[in-house]
């Protein structure tokens, strides 16, 4: 089955997340721009997905549950599972390695916690948008033990990135690198060379942004085995609109 795929998107959860972002409305973008699979990925965080997952299954949508990871060299990094209890526990555990900054929705943005039928259920108190102090090193063999998927976010943008904070593509551990389509061709070339596969993925943080990239993989279950083994034969799209 070919699975059209936008892996790295964030709700209203994510500091930087519009509050249109909740996991119901996401969905719906998401069928609306023709995909058939997503992926949330809030900041150091995964409590959403609890509706997240009830609004997939609503609106047929196959999933994978995530987090994006801030590692103490200021980098991000994306962090797949399968199950909602696995990556409900991961996030949390990230979570507890953030700095104790407390969250000024005035000031940082709002985090909240919404059900399938976009009640705020809770606000998340620490500022979500810190580094924690997890190495890149550490996260990507944490994340490879409990069985997930591991690619290093947007990796060649001028902040939070392997270019803006190494300068290097370094060699680790990975599933795949996310790029974007102004990547440079010599940042591409390094990037080939030290991982399985490289992807795009629109980073919405509103809801028009959804599937503005995504990728194509064939696989007959959208599962971490499946995408693991048909990333490298991915094709990376974006959207005409």
């Amino acid at each position: 089955m070919i699975w059209r795929a936008d892996i790295h998107i964030h709700s209203c959860l994510s500091p930087c997340g519009g509050l249109e972002m909740a996991p119901a409305s996401i969905t719906r973008a998401a069928c609306a721009a023709g995909l058939n699979a997503v992926a949330l990925t809030d900041h150091n965080c995964a409590r959403n997905m609890v509706a997240f997952a009830e609004a997939c299954r609503r609106y047929g949508l196959a999933a994978l549950f995530g987090i994006e990871v801030t590692t103490s060299e200021e980098l991000h990094a994306l962090c797949f599972f399968d199950r909602i209890d696995t990556a409900t526990a991961f996030g949390d555990a990230i979570y507890a390695r953030l700095p104790p900054i407390i969250n000024r929705p005035d000031k940082m943005g709002d985090q909240v916690v919404v059900d399938i039928d976009e009640n705020i259920l809770e606000q998340i108190p620490l500022f979500l948008g810190g580094a924690t102090n997890t190495p890149l090193t550490d996260l990507a063999e944490q994340v490879g033990a409990a069985g997930g998927l591991f690619i290093p976010s947007h990796i060649d943008r001028n902040s939070f990135s392997l270019m803006s904070q190494l300068g290097m593509i370094p060699d680790i551990p990975c599933d795949a690198m996310e790029v974007t389509p102004a990547c440079p061709q010599e940042t591409l070339a390094a990037a080939a060379a030290r991982s399985p596969a490289l992807i795009y993925a629109s980073d919405a943080h509103y809801l028009n942004d959804i599937g503005r990239r995504y990728i194509e993989i064939d696989c007959d279950r959208f599962d971490i085995p499946g995408v693991r083994r048909a990333l490298p034969h991915c094709k990376r799209r974006v959207a005409n609109r």
